[in-house]
């Protein structure tokens, strides 16, 4: 895959709850395409991983951490991809319980459903070069930098 981009899931702001997470991820495709496939599906769809005023904001919500089964069901008569949720993520009325990875992955499959040729693969956590109390290099680098 050609191309790499990073997608923050959660209050990168950090002017509310100040979590969030980076997923980096290899596609095929390069931004301008994504974004504008993740709009397509928008509006097709009448559904949102960010707040819009005009359809069903998924997930953007302060611990609005489920996909009902009812939205569940329109996802994939819109032909997102869900797959990837668990078996064990689903409660006794179809709601599905995600985590940051799983909004990542939600968002690639709306840009997947619009996107003729698009796939993607998220790549693992690095784990940085120098500290984090790594026993071979863990030393601070650029500390006067900030």
């Amino acid at each position: 895959m050609q191309f790499t981009h990073s997608i923050v899931i959660g209050d990168w702001s950090e002017d509310g709850h100040e979590k969030s997470k980076t997923f980096t991820f290899r596609a095929t495709h390069e931004r301008a395409s994504i974004i504008s496939a993740y709009q397509q599906a928008v509006s097709d769809l009448g559904l949102a991983l960010h707040n819009e005023s005009n359809c069903v904001s998924l997930l953007s919500r302060y611990e609005d951490n489920q996909l009902t089964l009812d939205i569940r069901d329109r996802l994939v008569h819109g032909n997102v991809d869900l797959s990837f949720l668990k078996h064990d993520q689903i409660d006794d009325q179809g709601a599905a319980t995600c985590d940051p990875e799983d909004v990542a992955r939600l968002f690639l499959e709306f840009v997947r459903s619009r996107l003729v040729g698009f796939e993607y693969e998220i790549m693992a956590e690095q784990t940085p070069i120098n500290g984090f109390w790594q026993s071979d290099f863990n030393e601070t680098l650029g500390y006067g930098a900030f």
